[in-house]
């Protein structure tokens, strides 16, 4: 998502990192400027490892603000994440904050809690109050298709968005 709408030299930010598997795709994606933030010591460790990333930086992404400088970035990516960060507007304002104007958001929620949490909702207000714009929101597709725990039972929605 984030590579049709951003060119290859764009400075992309992966919230949420853990072991590097969305910065392989970032990577693969022609991106070669990426950062990472975790909560997780060890998921840096591993994703240090990989040399992916130009930084990586311990975050807790359930304590807002982030310890980025506004518009620091051209994109921001954001995948299996948002089903442990419960404030769905703060955690996507704040996305928005670090994000340049123009630039581009690529999220996913699990669709039992896109439901539950009121995404839909969720993302008519920031777009109402000007935050976002142009969403583009996938039909459920399978999480993680080869996962037995898993299988076909919870699907993910793509998200993405431009910030204003």
């Amino acid at each position: 998502m984030l590579h049709a709408e951003l060119a290859a030299e764009s400075v992309i930010l992966d919230a949420g990192c853990g072991t590097a598997l969305a910065g392989k795709a970032l990577l693969k994606a022609g991106f070669v400027t990426i950062d990472g933030i975790d909560v997780s010591h060890r998921s840096l460790e591993i994703a240090a490892a990989t040399d992916i990333y130009r930084s990586l930086c311990a975050v807790d992404l359930q304590q807002l603000p982030i310890p980025v400088a506004d518009d620091q970035y051209d994109g921001l990516a954001c995948v299996g994440v948002l089903t442990y960060l419960t404030d769905s507007i703060a955690t996507l304002k704040e996305f928005s904050r670090v994000v340049r104007s123009g630039g581009f958001i690529a999220i996913t929620q699990r669709s039992d809690l896109f439901a539950e949490r009121g995404f839909p909702t969720v993302l008519e207000e920031l777009l109402t109050a000007g935050v976002i714009a142009q969403v583009h929101s996938s039909e459920p597709h399978p999480y993680l298709p080869d996962n037995e725990e898993f299988g076909k039972q919870i699907l993910v929605h793509y998200i993405g968005f431009t910030v204003v």
